[in-house]
């Protein structure tokens, strides 16, 4: 490798560590609604409980930030920042994690057969370090800082980490260079990413099985079976704990309750983001299936306040309602699924499919040529594995990001050293560069979208205590309840729920009939009635106003009634 090449690749090494740190930074006022649930579940850690009652989020990353927590602060005004230090530190450990990655892609270098058929090494054959380290780095750039998005508070991250890690080890006993300590390695890291994330399981199954067929002629059965002996170790108590919450064998409840509220069209927990159920499904009835009606009565109202733990018990453990509706099989249902899947597939890679197919054709392409092609099958399938998965139930970006590097990577591997791999692997290097650019745009938007929001949230929360609204409160919501990221931070509980595709029916009353509606809120728990202002003209007698609490949701107000605030502040007044 010249002089130049090093220099070009420690300036894409410097530019991704840099670019990734300040997204992170310019994004830190950011917050999501599953970042809510984790959070939530950092708190049972920290109270010295399992994050019990959910079979949907997975357990190692609310542990990361319970032991962030634990370390630096557990009060909740805190717990948002030092989640971003730990997304930080998440995207270092997964960069270094694609190093070593990469170090073991090199270290196999371009095959015997290969060279063999491609004759005389020329410079156009011999490979292209320069463009492959440009598509490397580039492509890590765009899946992290630009589909799983730094700011998010979501395990995606660490499941980056994971696959690039247990991919580097599974390279090297693909090659017959690992021993027991790899197959060991292996076996753990597959299963601390299921311990990540639930959809790594079945990939792990795909990775040893590669694995058994890519090592059956230099005797390395007996270290996959090693290698699956520890994951299955590691793995099983949390099966056995996903199982027991489900009352039948299962390792998660996310891919059910996602084919249900994706695929099998049924109505998915109360959000304007899914159509709402005639009622919650009753968790101790099998197979009530929750269904749209005329019938129901509007505006409806749906008491969340289940015995489980969490800010937004709906969320916090969804399956807790859906635990007994059916899953039917749809297979027109799957089908629309995977055809809508893939025109997401499509558009996501568009600029770098594009790229690509432009530099294959700016040669000629021969059959010989195609079938000359030698992917690195350890990246490859199970990639492709991952990707065919989510496109079953439900895509996004996020969730595919470590596996279109696989993909792409494994399908221009160094030890391809043919005309039609270079020539792919410039056109890749090409797109994946484009690509980074409209990350950069992307993080235009997403920067001033933010910025101040973590303030605005503080100020909604002060004001909710100032006025006794303080941890352990119930409340009453008319809106989106995931909308309210300010709600972990004050310690309240959405206990009844008046969502936002109802709220214009509520406002729509007259005050009489909202007072009704209000008193059923009171009756089925609700301490404090707090809502989403409505839009200009619409009466709001009653209620005051709170300091905007930043975006996505809108302005709020809480229910002036001192009958409902808590008897400490009656009694101060």
């Amino acid at each position: 490798m010249t002089s130049r090449a090093r220099v070009l690749i420690l300036s894409a090494r410097v530019f991704v560590i840099a670019f990734g740190t300040a997204a992170l930074w310019l994004t830190r006022d950011g917050m999501n609604a599953d970042g809510i649930a984790y959070l939530d579940a950092s708190d049972e850690y920290l109270a010295g409980r399992w994050a019990s009652g959910t079979g949907y989020w997975s357990p190692l990353y609310p542990a990361l930030l319970a032991v962030a927590r634990l370390l630096s602060s557990t009060s909740p005004a805190h717990a948002h920042a030092v989640a971003q230090a730990v997304n930080l530190v998440l995207f270092l450990v997964a960069f270094a994690a694609f190093e070593w990655l990469l170090r073991e892609l090199r270290l196999l270098g371009p095959s015997r057969d290969a060279r063999a058929n491609q004759g005389p090494a020329t410079s156009a054959t011999e490979p292209n370090d320069i463009a492959w380290y440009l598509l490397a780095y580039a492509m890590f750039a765009v899946t992290t800082i630009g589909w799983i998005r730094l700011w998010l508070l979501t395990p995606d991250m660490a499941v980056v980490a994971v696959v690039f890690a247990s991919t580097a080890v599974a390279l090297r006993l693909a090659s017959g260079r690992g021993r027991w300590g790899s197959a060991i390695l292996l076996g753990a890291l597959l299963a601390v990413g299921y311990l990540t994330k639930a959809a790594l399981l079945p990939v792990g199954v795909v990775v040893l099985l590669t694995l058994v067929v890519l090592t059956r002629r230099h005797g390395g059965a007996g270290l996959t079976a090693a290698a699956a002996v520890v994951f299955l170790a590691i793995s099983a108590p949390q099966v056995i704990y996903a199982s027991r919450l489900k009352g039948s064998p299962t390792f998660s409840d996310v891919g059910r309750l996602n084919y249900l509220w994706y695929v099998a069209d049924v109505p998915g927990p109360v959000s304007s983001a899914f159509p709402l159920p005639e009622r919650l499904p009753d968790p101790t009835r099998h197979g009530s299936l929750a269904t749209l009606s005329d019938a129901v009565s509007h505006p409806a109202i749906y008491v969340i306040d289940a015995p489980i733990p969490g800010t937004l018990p709906i969320w916090y453990d969804a399956g807790y309602w859906y635990r007994s509706v059916d899953a039917p099989i749809r297979p027109v249902a799957i089908a629309r699924a995977v055809v809508r899947h893939v025109r997401v597939y499509l558009e996501t890679f568009g600029i770098i499919l594009a790229a690509a197919l432009a530099a294959v054709l700016a040669g000629p392409v021969s059959r010989r040529a195609v079938l000359g092609l030698r992917p690195n099958a350890v990246l490859v399938v199970p990639a492709l594995a991952a990707l065919a998965m989510y496109a079953l139930v439900l895509v996004q970006s996020r969730y595919v990001a470590p596996f279109a590097v696989l993909l792409v990577l494994g399908l221009v591997p160094p030890s391809s050293v043919d005309e039609l791999s270079r020539r792919l692997r410039i056109g890749l290097a090409t797109g994946a560069v484009a690509a980074v650019l409209s990350v950069i745009y992307q993080l235009r938007t997403d920067a001033p979208f933010w910025s101040g929001s973590a303030s605005a949230r503080a100020n909604v929360v002060s004001a909710l205590q100032a006025r006794g609204i303080g941890a352990g409160t119930r409340l009453g919501f008319i809106g989106d309840a995931y909308d309210a990221l300010w709600a972990h931070q004050a310690g309240v509980r959405f206990s009844v729920l008046l969502p936002r595709a109802e709220a214009r029916r509520f406002w729509d009353l007259d005050a009489a009939a909202r007072e009704r509606i209000l008193d059923q809120m009171r009756a089925r728990g609700a301490a404090v009635i707090l809502a989403e202002r409505p839009a200009p003209g619409v009466g709001t007698e009653g209620w005051e106003s709170l300091p905007p609490g930043g975006p996505p949701g809108p302005a709020l107000m809480v229910r002036a009634d001192a009958s409902l605030l808590p008897m400490t502040l009656r009694q101060m007044r």
